[in-house]
C-alpha cells in the first residue's frame, strides 16, 4: 500500500463521516446532483471545447512531447469539462440549500435523525468513491504524468472493476493505453511530425474529435502533419 492507497481509505473515511453529518437526505441530493454534474459535464464538453481548441492558441509542449501540437486538443478537452463542471456545480450548491431545510426537519425528530444520519454514511462513501473515480480517471490522461499513481494497488481495480462507471469510460480507457504504447514508441524516435500523425489518428478513431474540427485546425495553421489528407479520407469513409 503506497501513499495513493492510504490517501483513498482516507478520503473514502471522510465521505462517511461527511454523510453522518449531512443526514441521509441532503448527502443523497448532493450524490445524485454531483453525478449528474459529471454526466452533463462529460456530454457538453465536446461541444465547448471544440469552440476552444478552434479559437484559443496552442501551447508548446516540452520534452518528449515537443512538437507533439494535437495534444492541445486534448487539454481543451480537460478545461472544458472543468468549466462546464464549475458552472453546473455552483447551480447544484444552490439546490443543496433548499434540501437543507427539509433534513432540519428530519433531525428534530430523534427516531428518524439517527436513520437518517446511517444511511447518509453509506451514501457519502459511495459519493467520494465516485469522486475518487473521476479524480483517477481524469489523472490517467496523457498530457498528465502522475507516475506515483501507477504504483497503487486499487488505481486500476477502481477504473477498471466498477459497475457502470467502467463501461462509461471504456472508450477513454483504450485510447489512453494505445497513447502510452505511443509515447514509450516515440521516447527513442524523434518524430514529432509522425507522433502527432499518430496522435491524431487516435483521438479520430475513438472519437476524441471530428473530421470537420480538425479540418478547421488545419486551415489555421494549428496542425502540420505530412499525410494529413489520407488521414481524413480515412475517417470519411467510415462516417
Amino acid at each position: 500500500m503506497n501513499i495513493v492507497d492510504l490517501a483513498i481509505l482516507v478520503i473514502l473515511a471522510f465521505g462517511g463521516i461527511i454523510g453522518f453529518k449531512r443526514g441521509f437526505l441532503k448527502e443523497t441530493v448532493s450524490f445524485l446532483g454531483f453525478a449528474l454534474v459529471i454526466i452533463l459535464s462529460f456530454l457538453l464538453k465536446n461541444t465547448v471545447s471544440a469552440v476552444m481548441y478552434k479559437n484559443l492558441p496552442f501551447i508548446n509542449f516540452d520534452g518528449i512531447f515537443k512538437g507533439v501540437t494535437s495534444l492541445n486538443i486534448l487539454l481543451y478537452e480537460i478545461i472544458a469539462f472543468l468549466l462546464v463542471f464549475s458552472v453546473l456545480m455552483v447551480i447544484l450548491r444552490v439546490v443543496m440549500l433548499a434540501t437543507s431545510v427539509f433534513e432540519k426537519i428530519l433531525r428534530a425528530t430523534f427516531i428518524l435523525s439517527i436513520p437518517s444520519k446511517l444511511c447518509g454514511a453509506v451514501v457519502g462513501v459511495l459519493h467520494y468513491y465516485f469522486i475518487i473515480f473521476i479524480v483517477l480517471y481524469i489523472s490517467s490522461f496523457p498530457i498528465f504524468n502522475v507516475n506515483y499513481l501507477n504504483n497503487s494497488n486499487y488505481k486500476n481495480k477502481i477504473l477498471n472493476e466498477t459497475p457502470v462507471l467502467t463501461g462509461f469510460i471504456q472508450n477513454t480507457n483504450e485510447m489512453v493505453e494505445e497513447f502510452n504504447m505511443l509515447k514509450e514508441k516515440y521516447k527513442t524516435i524523434d518524430d514529432s511530425k509522425k507522433f502527432n500523425y499518430e496522435v491524431l489518428d487516435l483521438f479520430l478513431k475513438h472519437k476524441i474529435i471530428t473530421v470537420d474540427s480538425l479540418k478547421v485546425l488545419e486551415i489555421k495553421g494549428k496542425i502540420d502533419v505530412d499525410n494529413f489528407n489520407s488521414l481524413i479520407e480515412k475517417y470519411e469513409r467510415v462516417r
